[in-house]
């Protein structure tokens, strides 16, 4: 039986081992000298039972299969992806199951670390008071932290999915809509609405919709952050015919009542929003350019259109709110969120009462929310790539190979492709010679010049072991491009005293083939294999080129 390479193994049916692969051998025996009867052995409790499950599965179905299994290894379990395929026995016996491993250890840690973070995060917003939800462009909850679900009577572990604007009573759906189809639009919009749970009196939230948008700058989904205002909003409603009740509601919820005079240009302010614009008590400012002065300087004209305002709410809308930032007299950034009934007298609006309220705490919240959704998609990016990438030479593994070779087939629409298998000839011999690491880093050295030859369309993979395969799109005559990579490996001049050449050198089969298709990558690299058994039959440190008509199967 040839000698395995990589983490590999070959099991009969049952998983009794029958070869174990060198890097198998390596990883989980370290320097035992006997090996186990059973693949079962190596696997970590944990991973038995699937393991058994795909046994079972491998003896009624030959198809091949992924399995992912912590092994036992003398550092600690680690994990690996094994592709299992059925083979037939070389004496003609019993079929045997060949289990071709990967390294995915570091990719568990990082979705584990990834699990963790996530977790956190959802700790973290459970923690707010305010309602937090995502919500899809069509209008469904994708998620929720544990005060919007208390607030709209919807179970935690409820899997979310469901529309959002029909758990909230019918009359708030109007604006509901409205400002959704504004944040599709790109805009951030909010809107007053409101809650009722069985058994439990009306809630009011002042819903801030943002959306969360991708690297293209489109929207993917919604942050909506509703703040419970009911306090407030029964603080304005009693307000409206008793300024003192007014003072008092707004001190028991903490907020900052003002009252501007629209025609004398003359602002009224409490202690309680003396303090959240952080002025000493007695200074507040009494006109519209002294408040000006307090506003961040990017929000300074929207937060202070006054004549615009006014001007809207005499049409009907005779309630505003609007959210800005304000520099503190000591420097200290701080959002502010207010709200303001206008009165209207013969047509005219003299006079708009209302509240100021500290949201630095929400507003930084949205922020990092969105911050942290970022950072997401940028490791789960990462982790992808990664999963792809030989780790040793930093080219596809197979598992990138068969993705983007498949890519590079269904896409080729009946032009020529080269598919070509490349083997460092006699390597064994040149690792017993100068070790494994020496080893590792020609492997490198070739892996680069391979890739230094190719074009960003192309493919290069590690096969495995001391083998790759190069994929050229839309190439008729390989040639060329090969004489420029035996010319690479051959300038490397890496010596071999086991070889003719007294260098490392490089064999190499190529197939030319036309209205190649994903399912008959097999066939292909079959077909390369071949070739590059036959260049090494010829004496190795050459190339053979065949040409292949494959016929379309299915």
């Amino acid at each position: 039986m040839a000698r395995l390479h990589g983490l590999a193994c070959v099991t009969d049916r049952a998983g009794g081992l029958l070869q174990l692969g060198q890097d198998l051998r390596r990883l989980t025996l370290a320097d035992a000298a006997e090996m186990p009867t059973s693949l079962l052995d190596l696997v970590a409790v944990q991973g038995r039972p699937g393991l058994r499950d795909a046994l079972d599965a491998l003896a009624s179905d030959a198809a091949p299969q992924t399995l992912e299994l912590p092994l036992r290894t003398p550092a600690g379990l680690r994990w690996c992806a094994f592709e299992v395929s059925a083979q037939p026995a070389l004496d003609g016996g019993a079929p045997i199951l060949l289990w071709q491993g990967t390294d995915i250890h570091r990719y568990k840690q990082r979705i584990a670390e990834l699990e963790r973070l996530t977790t956190a995060q959802s700790r973290m917003l459970d923690v707010s008071q305010d309602c937090i939800k995502i919500i899809s462009l069509d209008g469904r909850l994708l998620h929720m932290n544990r005060a919007g679900c208390q607030a709209l009577g919807v179970a935690a572990d409820s899997g979310f999915g469901m529309p959002w604007l029909p758990l909230l009573p019918q009359d708030v759906h109007r604006p509901g809509a409205r400002a959704l189809e504004r944040v599709r639009e790109g805009h951030a919009d909010r809107f007053t609405g409101r809650s009722e749970v069985e058994g439990g009196a009306p809630e009011y939230w002042d819903n801030l919709l943002t959306p969360m948008l991708d690297e293209a700058q489109q929207p993917t989904a919604i942050l909506c952050i509703s703040r419970n205002i009911t306090g407030e909003r029964l603080a304005l409603e009693a307000a409206r015919d008793s300024e003192a009740r007014l003072v008092v509601a707004a001190q028991v919820g903490g907020l900052g009542i003002w009252d501007y005079n629209v025609s004398e240009d003359h602002f009224d302010c409490d202690e309680t929003w003396c303090r959240i614009m952080g002025l000493p008590p007695g200074q507040a400012v009494s006109t519209l350019e002294e408040f000006r002065r307090l506003i961040h300087p990017d929000d300074r004209e929207r937060a202070t259109q006054v004549e615009t305002l006014a001007a809207e709410m005499l049409t009907g809308a005779k309630q505003y709110s609007t959210a800005y930032r304000i520099v503190r007299p000591d420097g200290e950034v701080r959002w502010i969120r207010s709200a303001a009934r206008m009165e209207t007298r013969g047509g005219a609006a003299p006079r708009a009462v209302g509240f100021a309220v500290d949201v630095t705490d929400a507003m930084r919240g949205e922020h990092a929310l969105r911050d942290a959704n970022r950072r997401l998609r940028h490791e789960r990016d990462v982790l992808s790539r990664e999963a792809q990438e030989d780790a040793l030479t930093g080219v596809a593994n197979r598992r990138g190979m068969d993705r983007q070779l498949d890519d590079l087939l269904a896409g080729a629409g009946g032009a020529p492709v080269c598919v070509g298998m490349i083997d460092l000839d006699d390597f064994k011999a040149f690792n017993d010679l100068h070790g494994n690491l020496e080893g590792d880093r020609a492997l490198r050295q070739v892996a680069q010049a391979l890739g230094d030859a190719v074009r960003p369309t192309d493919l290069v993979a590690r096969y495995g072991g001391e083998e790759f395969v190069f994929v050229l799109a839309g190439t008729e005559n390989p040639e060329p491009f090969l004489r420029r990579v035996f010319e690479r490996v051959h300038a490397l001049g890496i010596a071999h005293a086991g070889t003719q050449a007294g260098i490392l050198t490089i064999s190499c089969g190529c197939v030319v083939c036309h209205d190649a298709a994903p399912d008959q990558v097999e066939t292909i690299l079959a077909a390369s294999d071949a070739a590059l058994y036959e260049a090494k039959r010829r004496g190795r440190d050459q190339y053979v080129i065949v040409r292949q008509e494959l016929a379309s199967e299915g």
